[in-house]
């Protein structure tokens, strides 16, 4: 019964490494040690199971940065020192501070496609922050990128029956739970993170410097980053998803249909 306990409890740990578990040298190393073996390392005593991250994720600032065998590998400065994580790949540069999400730690995992093992070694189902993610807000969220600001010369009006991106921020308090209706330009658009598609949108109207111009709108669809779009979603304000992601307003659950490709 442990050892049932044992596999199903790694077997659930895998699952966090959405995108990796079928493809890739190191990905295939974890299957088949765990299929095996009941670990990720070929020595079935020298692993111990993956265990959650205490007291919230772990994330650090990028001291290095590499992808080998379906997994980018980083690693991280932290307050107590550095440490090694490995999450689906993820474009991250040195210097960038991130966050893993869904993290579990794991000790003696041998990393086939590197030749080596890792003492320990943390392992996520996404990499959030730097230039993996950003989110915008009102709330402790990661700042745009430069180049998401470029939109500003955008005039775009809103749907019929619908609002503009500063109007529901102006408004958030009584949209809140309410189906809206935006048009906007989708200035980046970020895919498979925590179980949702992310789009942030840009209409042309609110301010860079009070960060009513953008909004974050999650849905199942997508569009590329240039398109113009069309959306309706779910307003929800004070949306905190964990690892600092909150929004004062953000659009969920979005049906999006492309009006205008890049």
């Amino acid at each position: 019964m442990t050892r049932y306990l044992t596999i199903t409890c790694l077997l659930a740990a895998l699952a966090l490494c959405a995108g990796c578990s079928g493809s890739g040298d190191d990905a295939e190393t974890w299957n088949e040690s765990v299929a095996e073996t009941g670990t990720t390392d070929t020595h079935a005593d020298a692993a111990a199971p993956p265990q959650p991250a205490p007291g919230g994720q772990p994330g650090g600032r990028v001291l290095e940065a590499f992808d080998s065998g379906g997994y980018t590998y980083l690693r991280l400065q932290t307050p107590d020192g550095e440490m090694w994580a490995a999450a689906p790949v993820t474009a991250v540069a040195v210097g960038d501070d991130v966050t893993l999400a869904g993290a579990m730690v794991m000790q003696g995992f041998r990393a086939a496609s590197l030749d080596r093992t890792f003492d320990e070694i943390w392992f996520a189902s996404a990499i959030l922050g730097g230039g993996a993610a950003a989110g915008t807000g009102h709330g402790h969220t990661p700042k745009p990128a430069a180049d998401e600001d470029a939109a500003g010369d955008l005039d775009l009006a809103p749907p019929a029956g619908g609002l503009s991106i500063a109007a529901l921020h102006a408004g958030r308090a009584d949209y809140a739970g309410q189906r809206v209706k935006l048009r906007g330009r989708v200035v980046k658009s970020l895919t498979g993170i925590m179980g949702r598609n992310w789009l942030h949108l840009q209409d042309g109207s609110g301010d860079v410097a009070t960060g009513d111009h953008d909004i974050t709108v999650t849905s199942e669809g997508t569009a590329p980053q240039g398109a113009t779009v069309r959306i309706e979603g779910t307003v929800a304000v004070d949306k905190d998803f964990g690892s600092g992601y909150f929004y004062t307003v953000i659009v969920e659950d979005a049906t999006v249909t492309v009006e205008e490709a890049m």
